[in-house]
């Protein structure tokens, strides 16, 4: 049998008040797992980033039982695709002693996943 993929969900942001590379390491825990298992992980990291996909994640998954019957769905949503990029950095002067300065960069963070779910070639989608 072979298994076809459909996109359930997607989901963008651009603003994400967080350093690219920063979440960059824990969406690399969470990639091509299930949904439940990917917040399980997620609920028992201590940095930021995981806080910020875990609630995303968790948004995600109630907009998708909100909208189709639990029995439509199955077991096995899995997380497609995340992307992570650079997003607007903004920058600061910080005033220094002796006349001098440095600047202070904000960096954000632009953000896509794609969630889908797996069903073989005989059930329904």
């Amino acid at each position: 049998m072979e298994a076809k993929e459909h996109l359930i969900y997607c989901y963008h942001n651009k603003k994400l008040p967080i350093a690219p590379s920063k979440i960059n390491l824990i969406a690399d825990l969470v990639r091509k797992k299930e949904i439940k298992q990917s917040l399980a992980i997620l609920c028992f990291l201590p940095q930021k980033g995981s806080k910020i996909l875990y609630k995303i994640l968790q948004g995600m998954e109630k907009q998708i039982d909100n909208q189709k019957p639990t029995s439509d769905l199955p077991a096995s949503v899995f997380i497609q695709q995340i992307l992570i990029g650079p997003g607007r950095i903004q920058k600061k002067v910080s005033f220094r002693a002796k006349g001098r300065s440095d600047l202070v960069r904000n960096r954000s963070t632009y953000l896509m996943i794609k969630l889908q779910k797996k069903t073989t070639n005989g059930s329904k989608i």
